[in-house]
């Protein structure tokens, strides 16, 4: 199978495919698509709206940026009455090209975070060694200051909002996570999703496909390790007599990094 061309019922017709290269640009393609008469404006605006490559490419990818639609020959007939004159066309033939102008599909950027927590003020004296020295006042407890950063995801013209937009809030990575937009690698349980905001424009031709925000918190040590004063590191918890005490339950976030 070579490809997918839209989501919109259709087919190629057989010998349509053509490819076009010169010195001046990486190259163009097109195609005729069949579809039902009823399907040729979901279909263009499919094509124009949720980029999709030209199946056959090699090398730079090429996307839809014109579509014009004519009756099929022969799946048509004319009507004889006064009051509605047009055809009935029951077939369309839709002539799409592809070019390898740029289009935004998506963005990703990082912005610095800061947090801070007050320690437990009963831990610290202001003379070191030993059991001497005068204790800190609740109001004197030192903070502990944590930097880090998010992971902030665009994506452009989605078809739809996917289920993980619900089912991964407040939930962190199950695996190693490689940007390769920014080329930086994240440690399982070092994200924590946290929604953004969703939206949809609609246009004379129709809806225009969703834009969608993710936002990933990043914890270099992990979202489920915490901060133990005595040895001034981050270590697990552990439930009394069980297991590891886990806040943020793992999830699979393939869908929401695609």
């Amino acid at each position: 199978m070579a490809g997918e061309f839209s989501s919109v019922p259709c087919a190629e017709e057989h010998g349509t495919a053509r490819e076009d290269y010169d010195n001046n640009q990486p190259g163009q393609a097109s195609v005729v698509l069949r579809c039902a008469w009823s399907d040729r404006n979901a279909l263009m605006t499919d094509l124009l709206t949720f980029p999709r490559y030209f199946p056959y490419y090699i090398g730079v990818k090429k996307y839809a940026f014109h579509c014009t639609a004519i009756p099929a020959p022969g799946t048509g007939y004319s009507n004889v009455s006064p009051t509605d004159q047009a055809c009935l066309y029951t077939q369309a033939l839709v002539s799409v090209q592809y070019g390898s102008q740029i289009t935004d599909i998506g963005s990703e950027s990082i912005e610095p975070t800061i947090e801070y927590d007050v320690l437990d003020h009963r831990r610290f004296k202001w003379v070191a060694g030993g059991s001497t020295g005068v204790p800190l006042l609740e109001g004197e407890a030192p903070p502990l200051i944590s930097r880090s950063l998010n992971i902030m995801r665009t994506k452009y013209r989605m078809a739809a909002v996917p289920p993980e937009m619900l089912t991964c809030i407040g939930k962190v990575n199950d695996s190693v996570y490689t940007s390769l937009t920014l080329g930086l690698s994240f440690a399982a349980e070092t994200l924590l999703f946290q929604p953004q905001s969703a939206s949809q424009s609609f246009t004379t031709a129709g809806t225009s496909g969703f834009t969608i925000s993710f936002k990933f918190s990043y914890k270099a040590n992990g979202w489920n390790k915490f901060w133990r004063t005595e040895t001034q590191s981050w270590s697990n918890v552990y439930i009394d007599g069980g297991s590891q005490y886990k806040p943020y339950t793992l999830g699979d976030f393939a869908a929401l990094f695609a």
